[in-house]
């Protein structure tokens, strides 16, 4: 999470310049201050249906030294609305490498998703910790400079806005960078289309 707190900065100084990854930035902005504005509403979820949720992940891999290599990418997910929830899947693609604002070649898919009305799903990572959704992020990314980064990770989070139009949550796992397992966090926003 370091490495996110010093991106958000970076990615709103660019904001005078156009590039993917200022857009990105901007429209990840842009979803977090609809988060702040809104409340909790997993209970106000529907009990039928489907939705599309677009949005933005922000993802670090941290290498032994505590470096990180900060991306930024598109989220498409999909929910299926149920009495006890929804199911969760989806991608993440288009990502930008926030060291040189370069396309990153590669997909984190989202599945295995599951988001809970009660908010009752504990987050293994901070125990005593209760979520309304989790999702899988799984997949393999390639910087433009060769590294690779194999991204076994999840996704935690809650539920905000009228009938659950907005999710945040935030990331927690492990990368294998160019075969050295490291760890990796980040940070998830998305609005319902």
């Amino acid at each position: 999470m370091r490495a996110l707190v010093a991106l958000l900065p970076s990615a709103l100084a660019l904001a005078a310049c156009s590039s993917p990854f200022t857009n990105a930035a901007i429209g990840y902005n842009a979803i977090l201050n609809e988060i702040s504005a809104a409340q909790q509403s997993a209970d106000q979820l529907p009990v039928s249906g489907t939705a599309t949720y677009a949005g933005y992940l922000l993802l670090a891999a941290y290498d032994n030294t505590g470096a990180s290599d900060d991306f930024i990418g598109d989220v498409d997910m999909d929910a299926t609305f149920t009495a006890a929830g929804a199911t969760l899947d989806g991608q993440v693609t288009n990502f930008q490498d926030n060291a040189d604002e370069q396309p990153v070649a590669g997909t984190l898919r989202l599945n295995n998703g599951v988001l809970d009305r009660t908010a009752s799903l504990t987050n293994p990572d901070k125990p005593g910790t209760q979520h309304s959704f989790f999702v899988n992020a799984d997949g393999t990314l390639t910087n433009q400079a060769g590294d690779t980064f194999a991204f076994d990770s999840v996704i935690y989070g809650d539920v905000v806005g009228t009938d659950g139009s907005l999710l945040t949550g935030q990331v927690s796992g492990d990368a294998v960078i160019n075969g050295v397992t490291e760890s990796a966090g980040g940070t998830f926003a998305a609005r319902a289309d």
